[in-house]
């Protein structure tokens, strides 16, 4: 059995210092093993071959209910090495492997789908995270037997370095459990925007699947591969209007025989001396192998002359399967579905598709302070994340968004969420999300049974980031002030989205220059919005949460690392793109 790509979990050191198999340590209710094996399945890769060694038998235990294949590195002492040669010749034939150690903490799916995503065009892609390379990492079959060159006390890196490689960003993979403090470290009440983003990725549910319409897919992204049913074209066929003929070197004057046009079923043969009238995408007559195009002859009654010194035999003929031929992988899984995907996928007589469906999204506004419309009372304003946030939803493929309003009261709100949770993948609460006395969205989600995964996260704007989850569906709370909730909506929900449905990767960040001074202190992540061209990045004014005259401005957020303390003109900062 051929496969694209394997993935090989390494499970099989030794981490006496924790008193038991550092690999099953639990971190949000499961151990780091088995999240790092569910995030490498539902994936959707290929198959996972887990390596095991020491704590064996506890490992094997702690996965058993999972669809994978466990072997034992029985050198396991000796390092890395050896168990990523082991893993290797497990794997069934494939073009690509994918490594990956089993204790990194806010490993995600998409990680592994981004690095696969990068093959063949590249043959070998790492995570990146503070300028290094690391695991996971992807090698193609050209590399395997480096890999299996490679010292056992060694890792893959020394391969990496030997060849051109695609670089994935995974900030959180730089969190090591190399220590009981590293390991403690993960429970406290603040996470880094990087862990932030990695644990939301790490708890989606992979994106649904539906059947549907051919007519109804734009925007769409394949769920499955599309193989052609038959050969396209399905009969050799003229590309032009024209005279079809037996290609002679030199022969230029033929004999008229009948004439060919578009969708007839009437065979006609010709022999060498004989051209036919042909018109665009009409079969070839039985005989002809070349078309003239009618600017190129001179007809006079029956008589056809040719006047075209450069003619080339096979010209302007379109070969059956020229297109492709039936079985051939037409379009592939994780294709976006343009109106020119969609226009070649009816040339074949396809009208029904599987794709990825998106999340049915609850979308709460909650605060007694709201108005929609009409004359403004003292203490109200006018409410404005509705319409920023639906809009951005269903930009990213969003199709049912179910907007509601509630006031800061707590019996209420506990409705509204049950509900909303029972009915949607995904459930957005704006405002209520901070620790005021009328701020009822974590004391109520708490109360009806939803898991807080965190709440805080080193950033401005956007401190009091909620997320949370109740079985398959997902809570997330977004601060009240408009510019924080769509700086919260573009830095860790768009992604989000674009993962689930497969859409291509979009390079959200990159370097520019900045152009004047900006100064923050140290302690958290600024997104400053600001304006991008030609390589160069301005700040804009009215930074403040409440305000969106900035936002309405801005192509892009400048990006300050929580540990920095702001940037220089003419320094290279990190920015983030706007859609």
């Amino acid at each position: 059995m051929k496969t694209d790509c394997g993935i090989i979990i390494l499970a099989a050191g030794n981490a006496s210092r924790y008193g038991e198999a550092k690999q099953l340590l639990s971190y949000q209710g499961i151990s780091l093993v088995k999240n790092t094996i569910i995030q490498a399945i539902k994936a959707e890769i290929g198959p996972v071959i887990v390596v095991l060694g020491a704590y064996a038998e506890k490992v094997k235990e702690e996965i058993h209910d999972l669809p994978v294949q466990c072997v034992i590195n029985l050198n396991w002492e000796k390092g890395m090495g050896s168990s990523i040669k082991v893993g290797l010749n497990s794997l069934p034939k494939v073009s690509a492997c994918i490594v990956s150690v089993a204790d990194q903490p806010y490993i995600h799916f998409g990680v592994f789908r981004s690095l696969y995503s990068s093959f063949p065009r590249y043959k070998m892609a790492a995570s990146s995270y503070q300028g290094n390379m690391g695991v996971p990492c992807l090698f193609g079959e050209e590399y395997f037997t480096a890999l299996n060159g490679i010292p056992d006390s060694s890792g893959a890196k020394s391969i990496l370095e030997t060849g051109l490689v695609k670089t994935i960003p995974f900030d959180a993979g730089k969190k090591d459990i190399d220590t009981k403090e590293d390991f403690e470290s993960l429970f406290g009440d603040f996470l880094s925007v990087s862990e932030a983003a990695a644990l939301i990725f790490q708890h989606l549910e992979t994106g649904e699947k539906a059947t549907m319409q051919l007519s109804d897919a734009y925007s769409y992204v394949l769920s499955r591969d599309v193989c052609a049913p038959q050969d396209f074209p399905p009969f050799v066929q003229s590309s032009m209007d024209g005279y079809a003929i037996k290609f002679q070197e030199g022969k230029t004057t033929f004999r008229l025989k009948g004439e060919m046009k578009a969708g007839t079923g009437v065979d006609v043969e010709i022999n060498g001396e004989e051209a036919c009238r042909i018109f665009t995408g009409a079969p070839l007559p039985l005989g002809a192998d070349t078309v003239v195009m009618q600017e190129k002859v001179i007809r006079e009654g029956e008589d056809v002359q040719l006047f075209d010194a450069n003619i080339q035999e096979g010209q302007h003929v379109r070969k059956k399967g020229s297109e492709v031929c039936k079985g051939e992988l037409a379009l592939a899984k994780g294709t976006n579905l343009s109106p020119a995907a969609l226009a070649y996928l009816s040339g074949m007589g396809i009208r029904e598709i599987e794709v990825f469906t998106p999340p049915k999204v609850s979308l709460i506004l909650t605060g007694d302070e709201l108005v929609r419309g009409g004359q403004l009372q003292k203490g109200q304003v006018y409410e404005a994340n509705a319409v920023a946030l639906e809009q951005a939803l269903r930009s990213e493929g969003v199709k049912e968004v179910d907007v509601k309003y509630c006031p800061d009261d707590k019996h209420i709100l506990k409705r509204t969420l049950e509900s909303c949770l029972q009915q949607s993948d995904w459930v957005i609460l704006v405002g209520g999300v901070s620790v005021g006395e009328y701020d009822w969205v974590i004391p109520a989600a708490r109360e009806i049974g939803v898991k807080t995964i965190f709440h805080k996260v080193r950033q401005k704007p956007g401190k009091p980031l909620f997320f949370g989850k109740r079985d398959k569906s997902l809570m997330v709370g977004l601060p009240g002030n408009p510019s924080s909730a769509l700086t919260c909506f573009y830095i860790y929900l768009r992604p989000a989205l674009r993962l689930l449905l497969n859409k291509p990767d979009t390079e959200y960040y990159r370097g520019a220059e900045l152009q004047c001074d900006y100064i923050k202190p140290k302690g958290l992540t600024h997104f400053v919005k600001a304006v991008y061209r030609d390589g160069w990045v301005w700040p804009l004014g009215a930074q403040e949460s409440y305000r969106l005259h900035s936002y309405k401005e801005a192509n892009a957020l400048v990006v300050l690392p929580e540990e920095s303390e702001g940037a220089r003109k003419g320094e290279e900062v990190q920015i983030y793109i706007l859609p």
